[in-house]
Formats: C-alpha cells, structure tokens, sequence
C-alpha cells in the first residue's frame, strides 16, 4: 500500500476545528463515537455511542 503525505491546516493553537472554537449544550457527534478516531490511535473507550463534545475533546 503507498504512503500518502497528509498536511493539517489549523487556526487555533489546538486541532479540533469547530469543537475546539465553540461550546453547544448538551452536544453529541452525530456518527457512532468509534467512527470519530483517526485509524492509527483508535478509542475503543467512549462512554457512549454518541460522544458528547466534553469527551471527544478529552
């Protein structure tokens, strides 16, 4: 399989886009919690099916 070169553009200091820059009561990812993990650094640990913002950012 090839090797691919992957560049992140952030604004704040910290990655997380939109969680990172914004607070909304009683949020939660709209995708199943595992889905929400990058391939190499899996969370098998989420509380929840539906991360709530508190936990993604954890």
């Amino acid at each position: 399989m090839p090797t691919a070169t992957v560049s992140v553009f952030e604004k704040t200091d910290a990655v997380g886009g939109t969680w990172a820059k914004n607070t909304y009561p009683r949020l939660s990812c709209d995708i199943p919690s595992q889905l929400y993990s990058y391939s190499f650094a899996p969370n098998p640990d989420w509380s929840e099916v539906y991360a709530s913002q508190p936990e993604i950012l954890a």
